[in-house]
């Protein structure tokens, strides 16, 4: 936006001061030292004063650009919280403004560079905000290809965003606009700044469906790419990004393809009458002890220019070796064909030795690499003392959250850990809570040698488990923050309603510690709380991923619900008429307990269907099934429930909640008998 006249008198009103002091951001660990002498000055500088701007932005970035995008999203959630706007002006017009407006410099110009702000001369992922007398200095070395299908590292957003935090208390509580939080102001003051700040995590993420031709939440292509948009927006302003070249991720999936037909022994041995591929192509495990396997991991090693860091994490699911030679390795010795396959046992120590020898190949093509794998499956726990971890490795740490000790000694080996659990598989559509365990996972495994995290992944559930996935994202990069911090700022967006929000989080923490999921198969048969006993008693399966569907007939009763949804009563009745945002966040969160009842219901119908088939309780399954898609597609526009990734998963893992996958002569692929 350009400036007229009209606008540069009007900016031209003198400030006044303020009795308002904004906390300062606490820096990371891993700030960087400024990079630049610059004169700073005593007190607060007001870009709003009594709602009427008393700044500019003054940015040389093209319209599209990552720096001009987060200049212009400043701008837009200022007027929300203020009603002031704050133009934009380039840096040839900042002459023009009257010498008591406030610049805020955006970016690389020559009032920059004369007080020596230069974000070429920031590493990586870091950005620098500097007050002197009546401007704000802004760099930030953002990345400088931009994706449009994942979060990129943005940190001119997150300058600007720290002044939005500090300043004007916004918040990004989930995608879109109802779930931005920006609570009304006055005045926009911006604390005495030095600031120089770099994520402390090497690498954050968010997992999300925002791939290219895969749809996130909608069939509507149009409105799927609108919110795609306001996802990945909404994880770049939680500082989603990474630096360097670490990756981390099923490595050896296109093995299979590749390679089998010349050699078919660079695949794992199964036990009789078990064929290749199994139990899909790309998902094939390798048979660790053939040293052909690490030549030719070697030379793709070297093929892809011999980086930093090599990916070399096994490929998901069982299905492992038991080949003698691979067998040898393992420790304890001895075990079972049947529970190496299924991945019962413990088979840490063959892949200690597997990436021990690996690394050892590698080393000898680039002594600084640093192999990347998992902590995960059958070999999450760690090594034995007698096959100690040699291999340079960062490591993502697949676990539950009481696994304190498995981090630790993970940990010992000298790895690097990274932190990437499954957690938010756990309750599916429900408000399930487990909000102080992932707070003092997070903040142990902060304290504890933790390099990045890696949340798999954000299913969608915005309208019953948005706390989880918000806590997640706070504490990513502020560990300092406690969980009544994060519940605060939640709440707070309810207006009045806060009190019983807060009483409605509480009631669903409760059920989540009585239900007491188990993110690991094997343990759940074993745990005490309401999952456990359906498990006992034979009416879901173990796993959660085929089990937390079929629970929720069990768990999630009207009478369950009935409390919660008194609870958003009472919060609505005590907003009133004229909060009208505070008012729809109450009915999105409503909205996720509608969700959760028709999936609820649908499954419910399957079951009764599958007991006892008749033609009235097949019309109800086949109608149930095409209401719950409608609701769905409604449920998705804002954000309060994702239709497509909820029905990816119970499609990939064939929950019979939909009519292909009921068999055995009561339902066919086209949904008839």
């Amino acid at each position: 936006m350009f400036l007229h006249r009209s606008t540069l008198l009007s900016l031209g009103l003198a400030c006044c001061v303020s009795s308002c002091k904004p906390v300062a951001a606490k820096p990371s660990r891993d700030h960087t030292a400024p990079t630049g002498e610059v004169e700073t000055v005593s007190g607060p500088l007001f870009l709003v004063r009594n709602g009427e701007a008393h700044a500019a932005l003054i940015c040389a970035a093209p319209a599209g650009s990552s720096q001009r995008n987060a200049a212009e999203q400043f701008v837009h959630l200022v007027k929300r919280s203020t009603g002031a706007v704050l133009p934009i002006v380039s840096p040839e017009e900042e002459a023009a403004l009257p010498p008591d407006v406030a610049r805020v410099f955006i970016g690389n110009s020559p009032q920059a560079a004369a007080v020596g702000v230069d974000e070429k001369s920031l590493p990586e992922e870091t950005y620098r905000i500097v007050k002197k007398k009546n401007a704000l200095f802004i760099a930030g070395h953002d990345e400088v290809s931009a994706r449009d299908d994942t979060p990129i590292s943005r940190p001119t957003l997150w300058a600007l965003n720290h002044l939005l935090e500090e300043g004007l208390h916004v918040r990004w509580l989930w995608p879109g606009e109802l779930g931005t939080y920006t609570p009304p102001q006055r005045d926009f003051p911006v604390a005495d700044e030095d600031v120089t700040w770099q994520p402390q995590l090497k690498t954050r993420s968010l997992r999300m469906r925002t791939k290219r031709n895969m749809p996130l939440a909608s069939t509507d292509s149009g409105m799927d790419a609108r919110l795609k948009r306001e996802a990945l927006l909404w994880a770049e302003n939680h500082q989603c990004g990474k630096r360097g070249n670490l990756r981390m991720g099923h490595g050896f999936t296109h093995w299979w393809e590749t390679y089998s037909r010349e050699h078919p022994d660079f695949f794992a041995e199964l036990p009789p009458g078990v064929l290749q591929p199994y139990p899909k192509p790309e998902r094939v495990k390798l048979r660790l002890s053939n040293p052909e396997v690490i030549e030719q991991i070697a030379r793709e090693y070297i093929a892809a220019g011999k980086p930093e860091y090599w990916n070399i994490c096994p490929n998901d699911s069982a299905a492992f070796d038991v080949s003698e030679g691979t067998r040898a390795w393992d420790l304890p010795p001895n075990q079972s064909i049947d529970s190496i396959f299924t991945g019962k046992a413990n088979l840490t120590a063959r892949y200690v030795e597997f990436w021990n020898r690996l690394h050892e190949r590698l080393r000898q093509i680039n002594p600084d690499v640093t192999l990347v794998g998992f902590a995960y499956s059958a070999y999450r726990q760690p090594p034995p003392a007698e096959r100690p971890l040699k291999a340079k490795m960062v490591l993502g740490v697949v676990n539950s959250f009481e696994d304190y000790d498995a981090w630790t000694q993970w940990a010992a080996t000298g790895a690097s850990l990274l932190l990437r659990p499954n957690w938010w598989y756990l309750g599916e559509d429900a408000p399930y809570l487990p909000l102080e365990k992932t707070t003092q996972f997070i903040q142990f495994a902060f304290k504890n040698g933790m390099i990045g995290m890696d949340m798999d992944s954000i299913r969608g559930y915005w309208g019953a488990q948005g706390i989880n996935y918000y806590l997640g994202a706070r504490l990513m990069t502020r560990p300092e923050l406690t969980l009544d911090d994060i519940l605060e700022e939640y709440t707070a967006a309810f207006g009045k309603g806060a009190p019983k929000i807060r009483e409605y989080i509480a009631y669903w923490q409760k059920l989540t510690d009585e239900y007491n999921y188990q993110i690991v198969r094997h343990n759940t048969e074993s745990a005490p709380g309401g999952y456990g006993d359906l498990v006992r008693a034979g009416k879901i399966p173990a796993s959660i991923l085929s089990g937390s569907k079929p629970a929720l007939v069990y768990l999630y009763t009207d009478e369950v619900l009935a409390p919660a949804y008194r609870l958003l009563d009472e919060a609505t009745q005590a907003i009133g008429s004229a909060d009208l945002e505070a008012r729809q966040r109450v009915e999105f969160l409503r909205r996720g307990l509608h969700s959760l009842e028709a999936t609820r219901d649908q499954m419910k119908r399957s079951i009764e269907f599958r007991a006892a088939p008749t033609e009235e309780k097949r019309t109800a399954f086949i109608e149930g099934a095409e209401e719950l898609l409608r609701q769905r597609e409604e449920f998705s526009r804002d954000h309060s429930t994702w239709g497509e990734s909820s029905a990816y998963r119970e499609h990939k893992h064939k929950i019979p909640i939909w009519p292909q996958y009921i068999k055995d002569n009561k339902i066919d692929m086209n949904g008839t008998l």
